[in-house]
C-alpha cells in the first residue's frame, strides 16, 4: 500500500528520493517476501503465530499494483530498474497460476483455493487487474496478462451491486487483515463497501477501460 503513496508524490514532485526509497523497498520484499513461485508472504519474524506458506492476495495486490506504477513510472522518465521488473513478473506469473478458473477471481488464500473457508475475494481481483492491466498499457506486460485482467474486471463487475436507491455498492470485500494462520485469513468476514476495496474496484475499472 505504501508504494502507491511513494509512487505517486514521487512522480507528481519528481522526487528521485521517493522513488529510490521504493526501488530500496522493493528490494527488500524481493529478498525476504517473495516466494520461488513469484508470490509474496504477508510477513517476516510476525510478532504472533503465522503461517509462512501461504500467500494473502490483497497483499500480493498491493504489490501488483504499485510494482506496475512504478515501472510506468521510471519507463516515462527513459529509467529501468531490471531488478524489479524480474521480481514484478516473476509475481505476474505466480498470480496467474493462482487464477480461479471458474470466476476469474482469487482466494483470500491464494494457494490453498476450496479449502476450510477460504474464498473469493474481490479487493484482491480488483487490484491485479489493475496491475496487470496498467502494465499492458506500458508494453511491460502481454495479451496473456490482459486477458486474466479481463476475465479479473468482469468478476469485478459482478461484485457490483445496487441498494433500493439505485446507488451501486462493492460486494465480497475481506475487512483488515494482520499476518496469520490459515483458519485466521479465513475467518476475516467478507464485507460491503470497505474503502480500500471501493477504491481498488474504483482504479481496476478505470484502468481497464477501452482495453
Amino acid at each position: 500500500m505504501f508504494g502507491m503513496v511513494l509512487n505517486r508524490h514521487g512522480e507528481s514532485t519528481d522526487d528521485v528520493d521517493a522513488l529510490a526509497l521504493m526501488s530500496e523497498q522493493l528490494g527488500i520484499f524481493a529478498e525476504v517476501l517473495q516466494h520461488e513461485n513469484g508470490l509474496m508472504v504477508h510477513a517476516d519474524d510476525w510478532v504472533q503465530e503465522f503461517d509462512d506458506d501461504i500467500y494473502w492476495a490483497r497483499g500480493n495486490g498491493w504489490v501488483t499494483a504499485s510494482l506496475a506504477d512504478y515501472l510506468r513510472i521510471l519507463r516515462l522518465r527513459g529509467e529501468s530498474d531490471p531488478n524489479a521488473e524480474r521480481m514484478f513478473r516473476s509475481q505476474v506469473e505466480g498470480i496467474l497460476a493462482t487464477l480461479d478458473a471458474d470466476s476469474g477471481m482469487w482466494w483470500t488464500v491464494m494457494n490453498r483455493p476450496g479449502e476450510g473457508d477460504n474464498y473469493r475475494e474481490t479487493s484482491a481481483t480488483a487490484l491485479f487487474a489493475y496491475g496487470m492491466a496498467r502494465a499492458y498499457r506500458y508494453g511491460l506486460l502481454g495479451q496473456k496478462e490482459l486477458d486474466a485482467a479481463k476475465r479479473a474486471i468482469e468478476a469485478v463487475k459482478g461484485a457490483v451491486e445496487t441498494d433500493e436507491q439505485g446507488r451501486p455498492f462493492v460486494t465480497g470485500i475481506s475487512g483488515g487483515t494482520d499476518p496469520s494462520t490459515f483458519e485466521g485469513y479465513t475467518e476475516v468476514p467478507l464485507e460491503d463497501d470497505l474503502n480500500y476495496g471501493v477504491g481498488a474496484a474504483i482504479l481496476a475499472l478505470l484502468e481497464t477501460s477501452g482495453l
